[in-house]
């Protein structure tokens, strides 16, 4: 993906300095329209260096697929977005995301049940969140299986493909 103002990476680095220490952060994507200084700054100042990957740049697919198959829990802190691809890849590959409770995320997320949501630009209420999420594996691991299941049966393309057969 691309680093935009409006993904707020800002607020989730914010959160990071009250995660847990083992909780590891993987900033992947190409800056677009944006200066990464500004999320720089925040890593450096708290000393976040340690616990977050870098990799800014053009994300290849190959690349891409590593990165989500490495992951355990995608963070979504966007401000405002009309979709997005990247939630659907998520929760395809079974993975948890906790996302901010805008409406193209409210429109997809159940929260607690396939994943979860929290106040945007709030970033106290995100390094809760985490930290919660993180917190119980088995939870984890049952809201991950949902966002799977939920991507089978409602956003999958033999799904697509089958209700628009259903109508023509």
């Amino acid at each position: 993906g691309q680093i935009k103002k409006v993904k707020r990476l800002d607020v989730l680095l914010e959160a990071m300095k009250d995660v847990q220490e083992n909780i590891k952060l993987i900033v992947a994507g190409k800056v677009w329209k944006d200066d990464f200084s500004v999320y720089q700054n925040i890593i450096d100042k708290h000393q976040l260096g340690n616990r977050v990957q870098l990799d800014i740049q053009f994300i290849s697919n190959d690349k891409k697929e590593l990165y989500f198959k490495a992951s355990d829990v995608m963070v979504l802190p966007y401000e405002k977005i009309f979709q997005s691809g990247v939630l659907l890849t998520a929760m395809s590959y079974g993975m948890v995301s906790i996302s901010s409770d805008i409406p193209a995320f409210r429109d997809v997320v159940d929260d607690n049940i396939d994943g979860f949501l929290f106040e945007k630009n709030d970033s106290q209420k995100l390094a809760k969140k985490i930290n919660d999420v993180a917190s119980n594996e088995s939870r984890l691991n049952a809201v991950g299986d949902s966002a799977r299941v939920k991507m089978l049966n409602v956003y999958s393309w033999d799904k697509i493909a089958g209700d628009y057969l259903a109508i023509i």
